[in-house]
Formats: C-alpha cells, structure tokens, sequence
C-alpha cells in the first residue's frame, strides 16, 4: 500500500523529468537580438504533424492510433483462440475466451468507425464549403 502511493506521487515527477527534453527537441533555435520586448529569429516550436486544420489533425492521430491499435487486436484475438483451445471444454477459460474475442472484435469496430466517422465528417465539411 505505501509503495503504490509513493509511486503514485512519483509518476508525475519522472513524467515532467522525460517530456521536458523531448519538448526541446522540437524547438529551433536561432540566435537574435531582443528589440522592442521581442526577440528576432529566437526559439518556436515547428509543427511535426504538418496539419493545417483540426480534421487533419484528427485524421493524422487516428492514423497513429491505427498502426498500434491493429496489431494489438491481432495480438487479442490470437490470445481469445489460445484461451479456447487450452480450456479443453472447461466453462470458465471457455468464457474468457470467447469475451477475448468478442471484445477484441468490438475495439476493433471501433477504432475503424472512428476513422470512418472523421471521413465522413471532413467530406461533409468539404462539401458544405463548396456550395
């Protein structure tokens, strides 16, 4: 019990010690004179994803999530199949693996209707602006 809230208070501290530098790394720097209360060729954040709006942002994130999200599922499925053949019968592991499956199944439904889902959106909203 002590061990866990110490972690828990901990998490924090070494999330803020491994994302700062990597912030940074996104960061150009230049050098430059302050003039006027601003500084001239100083540090900006560049955009990584490239996106000029938020659909394409949200398409690019969903694109992410789908090269970790398919393998996982795969990886899902495999686990429900091996639950079914070890149960040899037996009720129990026979129930796990079938809602193995099943939701394995489901997350996969519903990852691809989000995609689906952004698709519709961004052709709706491309249509509404042509007219």
């Amino acid at each position: 019990m002590i061990m866990s809230i110490r972690i828990f208070y901990l998490v924090p501290y070494f999330t803020l010690f491994f994302l700062i530098p990597f912030f940074s790394l996104f960061a150009e720097t230049g050098g430059g004179n302050v003039s006027g209360g601003a500084r001239e060729g100083g540090s900006r954040f560049s955009n990584p994803l490239n996106a000029e709006d938020i659909t394409q942002f949200l398409v690019q994130i969903i694109d992410i999530m789908l090269v970790f999200a398919i393998p996982i599922i795969v990886l899902f499925i495999m686990y429900g199949g091996y639950k079914l053949v070890v149960a040899r019968g037996e009720g129990k592991s026979l129930e796990e693996g079938r809602n193995a499956i099943f939701y394995a199944i489901i997350g996969g439904v519903i990852v691809l209707a989000a995609k689906l889902i952004i698709e519709v959106i961004q052709s709706t909203v491309g249509a509404l602006e042509a007219a």
